[in-house]
């Protein structure tokens, strides 16, 4: 009987490896292209998986380094973000020195998105910015569009909302200029009108935040899009809070709570604990404050607000003279608000010197090469202005100085002129002295002899 057993289960499992080689050796037969579009089929079913892992094994045989970076690309979609992480390294290994469209930008992007959602925000934000250039060099609409958004997702969880907002309406602009955007950019474009209503939020417009509310639910229903759609639901929560509508808030976020991620989860109960601190039901607020703590505790996923939940704990705890829990969350505080600034400082600093100036060159350039045209013909107009202005110049300084010789040869001369008639005056009246006192003794004496008395007497 048990070897019977044993023959059975032996038979079924040669069947089913037999199976498994048999349907590997036709998923081997397929092409790159229909792999890649059975893969996309399946995404983020389990089943994309065996598409991935036979691309990645037909690129490897072909030694193809694009192929096999497109193997791991889809392979960096799959698994737990450290895994995904390793393979967004492994596309940027095999990349790095090709001059593509998609890549290695592809790895930088992934690398950054997985390190976002992990909350190692700086390297995120290193990678965010090495895939927008390459995007920029290579004019990749839908990478700038991408790469874009999670620089200024950046921005906006760090408290620089009004840049932040400036740059999701340009993101929008640029979306709404691609054809087909709704079909072709759906996705980019939700999250844009969903950034926006946050950005607005943030920047305590609270009519416009409405405004990109509704215009989201409206879009996400007219395009039976259910994710996008409770994305909003929950963001009009957090706007009817800041609204002062509480009901409203609290059961839109009840609503949205079983479709939202788990960062998305732990502020929506520090805003419920916000809600039921202000309606004063303490005891329901520290509830949901630690609720929030909890998903926190295991995301790591942090956000600016998270301070005002452990400093409500940490008076909570107090007033009830507990002090081993107000240690642990005056702990929790420190952390926190050493990691906000941390990364608050650290964006401000590198957003600055290789996202913002970087624009702030290219708008410059752009805007010179706008007003070259306009200013060639004002330059060439200032240049003959300054030539004629020279040459009139040199003429009238050359009339003014020969008028100014020409006027002192005619006062030399004048002078001249005066000087001989006095001296011969002078001479005149020497004579006549001469002859009056010594007309005896005159005679003999010549005229130069007078002549150089005088000039004598003139130098005395």
């Amino acid at each position: 009987m048990k070897n019977i057993i044993f023959i059975y289960f032996y038979l079924v499992t040669s069947i089913i490896y037999s199976q498994n080689e048999l349907n590997k050796e036709i998923l081997y037969q397929r092409s790159f292209t229909e792999l890649e579009s059975d893969f996309w089929d399946t995404y983020p079913d389990f089943r994309a998986e065996v598409y991935a892992d036979t691309y990645l094994n037909k690129a490897k045989n072909k030694n193809d380094s694009l192929l096999i970076a497109k193997g791991f690309d889809f392979k960096a979609r799959l698994y737990e973000p450290e895994i995904n992480i390793a393979y967004a390294d492994s596309i940027i290994a095999y990349t790095k020195n090709l001059k593509h469209q998609d890549f290695p930008a592809v790895g930088y992007s992934l690398k950054a998105y997985w390190n976002y959602q992990t909350g190692h925000y700086k390297i995120a934000l290193d990678n965010y910015i090495i895939a927008y250039d390459l995007a920029k060099n290579h004019n990749n609409v839908t990478q700038i569009i991408e790469n874009g958004e999670g620089i200024t997702a950046l921005k906006n969880r760090w408290g620089q909302h009004e840049e932040a907002l400036n740059l999701y309406k340009s993101q929008l602009n640029l979306i709404q200029q691609q054809k087909h955007y709704k079909k072709e950019f759906k996705e980019h474009y939700f999250n844009t009108l969903y950034n926006l209503n946050v950005s607005y939020k943030r920047n305590q417009d609270y009519d416009s935040s409405a405004y990109y509310i509704r215009k989201g639910i409206e879009e996400s229903l007219n395009l039976h899009d259910t994710s996008f759609y409770y994305d909003f639901v929950y963001s009009s929560g957090i706007n009817h809070f800041y609204l002062e509508k509480y009901k409203a808030a609290i059961d839109s976020l009840n609503k949205s709570e079983p479709f939202l991620d788990s960062s998305e989860l732990a502020i929506s109960y520090y805003y419920k604990g916000l809600i039921s601190k202000k309606t004063g039901n303490v005891e329901k607020a520290t509830s949901y404050f630690l609720q929030m703590d909890s998903i926190y505790s295991s995301s790591r996923d942090i956000f600016p607000e998270i301070t005002n939940a452990y400093n409500f704990l940490i008076d909570y705890y107090k007033d009830r003279e507990a002090l081993e829990k107000q240690i642990v969350f005056m702990d929790k505080l420190i952390l926190a608000d050493s990691l906000i600034n941390s990364n608050n400082y650290y964006m401000n600093i590198k957003v600055l010197q290789d996202y913002d100036i970087p624009q702030l060159k290219n708008e410059k350039i752009a805007l010179s090469n706008q007003i070259k045209n306009k200013n060639d013909s004002i330059y060439y107009l200032i240049l003959i202005s300054i030539i004629t202005l020279v040459i009139t110049l040199a003429i009238t300084v050359y009339v003014a100085i020969r008028q100014y010789l020409r006027k002192r040869k005619i006062h030399k001369r004048l002078q001249e002129l005066i000087y001989k008639k006095q001296k011969d005056a002078s001479i005149l009246a020497l004579k006549e002295d001469l002859n009056i006192d010594n007309k005896n003794e005159l005679k003999g004496i010549s005229e130069n002899i007078i002549v150089d008395i005088f000039e004598q007497t003139e130098e005395v």
